[in-house]
């Protein structure tokens, strides 16, 4: 290689005199089953390569709206192995964090109730005092330490009107402007360190309507199916008995109840518990003691007994259908049908008529509900697919050929014993010339037969050195040289 540079006018005047060459070919000398098994081979490996450069070239990146990152991104493709992708995780699916700042408004994954994000506190790994911010990124962590801080319940008249002195079927309905809301709080983990989220909650009772949470199927969401027909009929109950004569002076009630809106209170007090109940439910608490997540505690919630004085026998919540609109706060209706006078079913029985009706109690842990973007590998159009997965096809199919051609014909060419015939070309030798021919080539040369093995001028010159005999392997050259 050297001399090209040092002479560089003696290898381009032999470039312009040499004639340009090609490989002369001939058979391995295998037997009759090489070809064969060559064909199989190559279209074994043939098909393999197309795997190979199908799952290589044949996807790209694509955009994803998802709401469960985490299943998005543990998803694995086939042509996610290494064998593919070389290591590689430019085709991983990948989810951005979304932002939520304070303000922020929300669902859980369990759907239920809508919270709205009230203070951000991030707590330092060392000693330092927490950090309160202004937002937080967040990548569908698991909220966890749920708890209530504080629940309010607002009772407020609409007009100006005075309880009617003991008469529990009216007026009812001039508190409707009443509410309940709460402080929650979780913890939770993200990149950057430990967190706690404080939410405010808000509950407005519409009566028969339920509309508050986001799902409250009876089976697939029992525990919040039953919160929110508890919630709406306690509720509702503590409105009708602020309607009543105040204070408490009934003589048939007891004594230690004879106080100013005692029987507000009592009701009051088990809306407290039953929204508390539905928030940690929503929130995924499952270890705090909650009347919706067991059945002896919602037995409980739905008939009290002596606890609740208000819903016993000659109470103003007692079930007594002779009573004006006793069903909206002393009965809620079966799964799938409306609340009215003909499909209520009194609280006190209801657990034993429609507890069957309805599925498991229970909750899951929850997550902010929120939609993330992510990028996922989606596939090539199908002409690019078609001409990358052709193109790298080709190509690898060729190299293979051509590794094996070249290491095939090194081990033919080595084996000189079992090859002894390696280099020679295909008919140059005596075994390719019929017996007819090599008799004629011994009495002489025939215009026929010097046109076909191209031995005019020399023939009689190498008469001598052709033998019949099975050991003869002279060829016969133009120029009369021996090979």
């Amino acid at each position: 290689m050297w001399q090209v540079f040092r002479r560089p006018h003696l290898f381009a005047w032999r470039l312009y005199k040499e004639e340009l060459r090609y490989n002369i070919t001939r058979k391995y000398p295998y037997g009759k089953a090489f070809k064969p098994i060559v064909l199989v081979w190559s279209g074994l490996i043939l098909g393999a390569l197309i795997v190979f450069s199908y799952g290589t070239n044949g996807f790209d990146k694509d955009f994803q709206y998802t709401t469960e990152p985490n299943v998005t991104e543990s998803k694995r493709e086939w042509f996610h192995n290494k064998f593919f992708t070389w290591g590689s995780d430019n085709l991983d699916p990948k989810c951005q964090s979304t932002d939520i700042p304070v303000g922020h408004e929300f669902l859980t994954t369990n759907l239920g109730l809508r919270y709205t994000v009230k203070r951000i506190l991030f707590f330092p790994s060392d000693s330092k005092p927490f950090e309160q911010r202004s937002s937080i990124s967040y990548h569908n962590s698991d909220l966890f330490n749920c708890e209530t801080n504080d629940i309010g319940i607002y009772l407020r008249k609409a007009d100006g009107s005075k309880p009617m002195g003991g008469n529990w079927d009216n007026l009812w309905w001039s508190w409707m402007d009443s509410t309940a809301d709460a402080i929650a709080r979780c913890d939770m983990y993200n990149d950057e360190g430990y967190f706690t989220l404080e939410f405010h909650v808000e509950y407005k009772p519409f009566v028969t309507d339920y509309s508050y949470l986001a799902v409250e199927n009876a089976t697939t969401h029992a525990s919040f199916w039953w919160g929110a027909r508890l919630l709406n009929a306690y509720f509702l109950g503590t409105q009708y008995v602020m309607s009543g004569k105040l204070p408490d002076n009934n003589p048939n009630t007891e004594v230690y109840t004879r106080t100013t809106l005692s029987r507000p209170f009592t009701e009051g007090y088990m809306v407290a518990k039953i929204f508390r109940s539905l928030i940690l439910a929503d929130l995924g608490n499952s270890d705090a003691p909650n009347l919706l997540l067991e059945d002896d505690l919602l037995q409980y919630a739905l008939d009290s007994g002596e606890d609740n004085f208000n819903r016993i026998e000659g109470g103003p919540l007692f079930p007594d259908r002779s009573k004006r609109d006793w069903q909206l706060f002393s009965a809620i209706p079966p799964p799938g049908e409306p609340l009215s006078v003909d499909t209520a079913v009194p609280l006190n029985q209801a657990f034993e008529k429609l507890r069957d009706k309805t599925g498991e109690l229970g909750t899951k842990t929850a997550r902010i509900y929120a939609e993330y973007i992510c990028t996922v590998p989606g596939p090539r159009s199908k002409g690019a697919t078609v001409a990358f997965t052709l193109v790298s096809t080709l190509a690898l199919f060729q190299a293979a050929w051509a590794l094996f051609k070249y290491f095939l014909d090194l081990m033919v060419t080595w084996d000189t014993q079992k090859h002894p015939r390696r280099n020679w070309c295909e008919c140059c030798d005596r075994d390719c010339i019929s017996q007819e021919e090599l008799e004629a080539m011994q009495a002489g040369p025939t215009s026929a037969h010097v046109g076909k093995h191209g031995i005019g001028k020399i023939f009689e010159a190498r008469k001598s050195q052709i033998s019949v005999t099975s050991s003869t392997r002279a060829l016969l050259l133009d120029d009369g040289n021996e090979v």
